[in-house]
């Protein structure tokens, strides 16, 4: 086949699956993939009920919705072990907000190896952007992070704990 015939070919099954994915999110109210992934939810929390699953490792309540229904892993296993990332036996079902709170058991600040600064840098970058005396984007530079990370800092929404 001609090269040129390929990217007819090509182009009209493009427009031709361009319109029916827009009938399908008309008809949906939503792209199919999100479609897509509301009905396995809805299906995982129904067998979750039908097993009396659909109660929280944590904190131990019923989770009532599909949108709350989280899967959370008993054990660490995060440099640990990847076998107890795939073993069945350690996994658990958890209300979404619980299993948040469950996931920063790591060490935080500059006890984590993921971490740039170290805890007097952090006072010394809310201290300088309380001052006022530099602009966010030059303190950012002055200790090699990003603008994001700053704010971040600054307004507490990372290294809470100093």
């Amino acid at each position: 086949m001609p090269y040129k015939d390929i990217v007819k070919q090509k182009e009209y099954q493009k427009k031709w699956d361009n319109k029916t994915n827009q009938n399908r999110r008309k008809q949906l109210g939503m792209p199919i993939g999100t479609a897509c992934h509301r009905l396995r939810q809805q299906l995982f929390f129904k067998y979750l009920k039908k097993t009396g699953e659909n109660f929280c490792y944590d904190c131990k309540k019923e989770i009532l919705t599909p949108e709350e229904v989280s899967i959370q892993h008993k054990k660490v296993w995060l440099h640990i072990s990847a076998e107890l990332f795939w073993d069945l036996d350690n996994i658990a079902f958890s209300h979404k907000k619980c299993n948040k709170q469950e996931r920063h058991n790591y060490p935080n600040g500059e006890l984590s190896y993921l971490s740039k600064l170290k805890n007097k840098e952090v006072l010394k970058i809310r201290e300088l952007a309380q001052q006022k005396k530099y602009l966010k984007q030059d303190i950012a530079k002055m200790f090699h992070i990003s603008d994001r990370n700053l704010r971040d800092i600054v307004y507490r929404r990372t290294w809470k704990h100093i």
